[in-house]
Parts: C-alpha cells; sequence; structure tokens
C-alpha cells in the first residue's frame, strides 16, 4: 500500500517536470533543433489528445490509480492535474476553461515553433 503511493507521488513529480518543459520549452536556445522540435510535437499532441479528444492525460491517470491502489477509499479526480497542483500548493482555484486555454496557447506557440524550425 505504502509502494503505491510513493510511485503516486513520483508520477506527480514527473507531471511537474512535464509541465515545466512544456512552458519552458519556448525558452529554450534557437540551436537546440531537436529538443526543440520534440517539445512543439510534444505540445501539439498534448493539445490534440486532451481538447480535442477528450482524453485525460495518461499521467493523471496513473497517478489516481495509484492513488486508489495506496487507499481504496480515495476519490478519484478527473479535473486537470495542473487544477489540483494550484489549489493543493499554491491555495489558487481556477477554472478548467483557464487551463484548457493555456494549452490552447501552448499548442499554437509550439506549433509556431515547429513551423518555424521545419521550414
Amino acid at each position: 500500500m505504502r509502494n503505491y503511493k510513493k510511485l503516486a507521488n513520483i508520477v506527480d513529480f514527473i507531471h511537474v517536470i512535464v509541465i515545466i518543459f512544456m512552458i519552458g520549452g519556448n525558452f529554450l536556445p534557437k540551436d537546440w533543433t531537436a529538443i526543440k522540435i520534440f517539445h512543439s510535437v510534444f505540445g501539439m499532441s498534448v493539445f490534440i489528445s486532451q481538447l480535442i479528444l477528450g482524453i485525460n492525460c495518461p499521467l493523471t491517470v496513473l497517478s489516481n490509480y495509484l492513488r486508489k491502489k495506496a487507499d481504496p477509499d480515495f476519490k478519484i479526480f478527473w479535473d486537470s492535474f495542473t487544477l489540483k497542483l494550484a489549489q493543493k500548493y499554491l491555495g489558487v482555484t481556477l477554472n478548467q476553461s483557464i487551463v484548457f486555454t493555456c494549452i490552447l496557447i501552448l499548442a499554437v506557440v509550439c506549433f509556431a515553433e515547429f513551423v518555424t524550425i521545419v521550414f
């Protein structure tokens, strides 16, 4: 039981790293072409999967699963991980549409970055 909670915390930590990469990747040096292409494609795939197809983030699904295994009384949430993070650590309550708007903006920036690099 305890190991599931530790694993869930590791997944949440990886999730934070991914969020930092999604935001910070826009500020990488221009000569880091391979990483910038990966960042752009990753950002566009997040947009397509979460906003257009309505798929929950696999890291959120995995974290919920592990927390449920650790504690059968754990209430699974399907809100954005970013919403949970902002509320828990920053004390800020955000609206789901704000997070989706941020993902959309990041996707547009990633697409523009991809076009600039490839063409």
